[in-house]
């Protein structure tokens, strides 16, 4: 690499997975690869946040983008979150961390005795609904 290179040309800075938990795609894919690290490093391993939606569903329109996004009453533009709605789930940490989308900095709060982040919160993706660009 010479000094003018970019130390991060041509590498991914940010993967996001989301995945129903009932779809079967999901299940046999990104949910089971994420279960264990391997020992082999040739192995398929898992790398980035994990955004689990408890529901069923593997068409991506129907059951992923209209959970995801849900559009308001004009059905032009993604709608805030509301009570119920997957955004604004709280994200919940596994033992890895970055499983359901949890940032896994400061997520409990004690004395509210939940957690502080919810899915919008750590998702790159909700970012940029409604054409927002993100700004780094």
């Amino acid at each position: 690499m010479s000094a003018d290179t970019d130390e991060h040309e041509g590498a991914i800075c940010h993967i996001e997975h989301y995945a129903n938990i009932y779809d079967f795609a999901s299940r046999w894919g990104v949910l089971n690869y994420t279960k264990e690290t391997p020992v082999d490093q040739l192995e398929n391993r898992f790398m980035g946040k994990l955004f689990i939606n408890p529901r069923a569903g593997h068409q991506f329109n129907q059951h992923y983008l209209d959970s995801i996004f849900p559009l308001d009453p004009t059905l032009r533009f993604t709608r805030d979150p509301e009570d119920g709605d997957f955004m604004e789930m709280d994200a919940m940490p596994d033992s890895r961390g970055d499983r359901a989308g949890m940032d896994h900095r400061e997520p409990w709060d004690k004395s509210k005795g939940s957690y502080t982040k919810k899915m919008r919160d750590v998702s790159r993706l909700w970012q940029y609904r409604n054409g927002r660009r993100l700004v780094d």
